[in-house]
């Protein structure tokens, strides 16, 4: 991975390292960052479905996006699409320059802080505002 970062290519993680209800977001692995001193940024993106039939989605709709534990992956698949006007909206925050924080666990802190507090923000139908890893 450190060798096609050093290229320029691009790496897609997903740091919480598995899924969950949607209701949150999990604490991020370091580890997963530990090659991103090769990259040149790091691009957090929160991600929430936030529509259900044209219409915020609330708490108890959460299971109808969601995919975790031991579900059936193509059941569940055909329940989402079989519902009307879901929607996705994906919030591309600041990118962070992995070299400005002192270790990866730091930047890690960083780029979930921006994640969980973009996905908070989503999921309570505010105004998507991309936010800065500090």
């Amino acid at each position: 991975m450190r060798g096609r970062l050093q290229q320029g290519d691009s790496l897609i993680l997903f740091p919480e390292g598995t899924s969950n209800d949607g209701a949150r977001v999990l604490p991020f692995r370091s580890a997963f960052l530990g090659v991103a001193d090769a990259a040149a940024a790091v691009q957090p993106i929160s991600v929430v479905y936030d529509r259900l039939g044209g219409l915020p989605a609330c708490r108890r709709d959460r299971p109808h996006f969601a995919w975790y534990g031991d579900m059936d992956l193509g059941s569940h698949f055909w329940r989402l699409a079989r519902q009307p006007g879901g929607r996705v909206t994906v919030l591309l925050h600041q990118p962070a320059d992995p070299r400005a924080f002192r270790d990866r666990k730091a930047l890690t802190q960083a780029v979930e802080r921006a994640v969980a507090e973009g996905a908070a923000d989503l999921r309570q139908n505010r105004t998507p505002v991309p936010l800065h890893p500090r």
